[in-house]
């Protein structure tokens, strides 16, 4: 097994870290959509308040059916690792030393802004869990965790240039982003003129 092989799983080992002993709970999580806190409702504009009130079979279709997408998007790395690129087959080039070398910096790079993130996250939450987290990380990016995750999966997807890898990323991205202004009018309807300033101030991502 290869030093990338070996970093790709540490990548693994900190995304399940993440999930379970980290774990950060959201406003837009997808639990929170099936199964909304009537108390929290009131915090959300009347079009996003209506993605609550979907039925069980169009919260299906919006919802998580992106979702299986997601998680085989997480997979992908791990199965081909397992099973080898001629699994699939459509590697749009043959990475080389030199991409090898930008992938383990671009996925080093993300897993550590992510992970940086979601400790700034807990220990501002305790501090006070009902404050605006606008500090450390914060103030540079109103979503450095998933601006984290974004640039793993470009490391990730240098040294595994499928195509079908390249459009799972793809609907990866659009269905965060769709989560993140689920989340941003919580915020706006929650916090009022504190998160507009923040907003103003501090790009969504990273532009």
């Amino acid at each position: 097994m290869s030093p990338l092989d070996l970093l790709i799983l540490a990548c693994y080992a900190t995304l399940v870290l993440e999930l379970t002993v980290l774990h950060t709970p959201s406003v837009a999580s997808s639990r929170r959509l099936w199964l909304p806190d009537d108390a929290q409702l009131a915090f959300y504009s009347p079009p996003f308040r209506r993605w609550f009130a979907l039925s069980p079979a169009q919260k299906t279709v919006r919802f998580v059916l992106p979702l299986v997408i997601v998680y085989a998007v997480f997979l992908y790395p791990l199965g081909d690792l397992i099973w080898g690129p001629e699994a699939i087959g459509d590697y749009l080039y043959a990475p080389g030393t030199v991409i090898a070398i930008e992938a383990a910096a671009l996925m080093i790079a993300g897993r550590a802004l992510t992970l940086g993130s979601v400790f700034a996250l807990r220990r501002y939450a305790a501090d006070d869990h009902r404050a605006l987290q606008t500090r450390s990380i914060f103030r540079w990016s109103r979503n450095p965790g998933l601006v984290g995750m974004y640039v793993m999966f470009v490391g990730f997807w240098l040294v595994m240039p499928s195509l079908w890898f390249a459009l799972g990323i793809l609907v990866y991205v659009l269905h965060m982003h769709a989560k993140v202004r689920l989340e941003e009018d919580y915020l706006g309807n929650r916090f009022g003129a504190d998160f507009m300033r923040y907003r103003d101030r501090t790009p969504r991502y990273l532009l």
